[in-house]
C-alpha cells in the first residue's frame, strides 16, 4: 500500500509540475515568493506587480480571516496553483494580520492587503472576519488598478478547483480576442458570478477597465453622503450632487 502511494505520488507530481506547459505559463520558481505587502499606494501595486507577476499575467484570490475554516479552502486553492506551476498567484487580504495567517500555514504565499480608508460604516461591519462586503469592493478596486496598470488579472473564489490549465482557453479559440470573461450566473443572460473573472488587453480609459472603476466608485459615492441614498432605498432625486 505504502508502495502504491508513493508511485501515484510521484505520479501526480510529475502530471501537475506539466499542467502550465501547454498555456506557457509556468512561472513558478521564476517570480517572487512570500511577498507581503500594503498595495494602498500606487508604487507598492507596481512593486507587486514587478516582482510576482509574470508575462504580464497574474492570478488572484481573497480572503478575509484570521482563524476562519475558509484558512483552509485558501491554502489548498495555494497548493493547487503551486503544484500546476503557477507562482504568479497571490491572496488579497483584508489587513496584514490575514497575510501573517497566510503566511504561517504557506511561508512561500504571496499575500497583499490594501489599507485604503473607508467608511467606519461602510457596508455594515468594517472590523469583523466576515465583513465580506468590504473584501468584495476591495476586489473591484484591485481588479482596476491591475489592468489600469496593463496586466492581465484572473481572480478566483477562494474554493475554486482548476483541473486544467485555464490558458489554454483564456488564449486560444474565440475568448482569446475577449477583454472581460465571467462565469454565468442563474437564468439569466446577464448575470456575471465572480467566481471567476478574467480580464485582459484592456485600454487604462476602455470600457472594461471603466466597468470596475464603476464598480468600486459606486461603494465610495454611498460614503459621500454619509450613506443615505443607500438608506432611501434609492427614493432620493437622482440629480442629487453625490450621484
Amino acid at each position: 500500500l505504502i508502495t502504491l502511494i508513493v508511485v501515484f505520488g510521484q505520479h501526480l507530481n510529475a502530471h501537475a509540475a506539466q499542467a502550465c506547459e501547454e498555456g506557457g505559463f509556468c512561472s513558478w520558481g521564476k517570480v517572487a515568493k512570500g511577498w507581503r505587502g500594503d498595495i494602498n499606494e500606487s508604487k507598492q501595486l507596481r512593486k507587486m506587480l514587478q516582482d510576482i507577476s509574470y508575462k504580464k499575467e497574474i492570478i488572484l484570490t481573497h480572503f478575509g480571516g484570521t482563524r476562519s475554516h475558509w484558512m483552509d479552502v485558501v491554502l489548498q486553492l495555494y497548493t493547487e496553483m503551486a503544484h500546476m506551476g503557477y507562482g504568479h498567484f497571490v491572496v488579497l487580504g483584508r489587513h496584514g494580520r490575514t497575510c501573517d495567517a497566510v503566511g504561517k500555514g504557506a511561508p512561500d504565499a504571496n499575500c497583499a492587503w490594501d489599507s485604503s480608508p473607508l467608511h467606519e460604516r461602510m457596508f455594515g461591519d468594517t472590523t469583523g472576519e466576515g465583513a465580506q462586503e468590504v473584501l468584495w469592493h476591495l476586489h473591484w478596486r484591485i481588479i482596476a488598478r491591475v489592468a489600469r496598470a496593463g496586466v492581465n488579472i484572473l481572480t478566483l473564489d477562494n474554493d475554486y478547483i482548476l483541473f486544467r490549465d485555464p490558458y489554454v482557453h483564456l488564449k486560444r479559440g474565440p475568448f482569446a480576442h475577449h477583454h472581460l470573461l465571467c462565469m454565468h450566473e442563474g437564468g439569466s443572460p446577464i448575470n456575471c458570478n465572480a467566481g471567476f473573472i478574467y480580464v485582459q488587453n484592456v485600454a487604462p480609459d476602455g470600457p472594461v477597465s471603466w466597468v470596475f472603476k464603476r464598480a468600486t466608485e459606486v461603494a465610495l459615492r454611498w460614503m459621500d453622503d454619509d450613506f443615505q441614498f443607500l438608506y432611501s432605498l434609492g427614493r432620493m432625486d437622482k440629480h442629487s450632487p453625490h450621484l
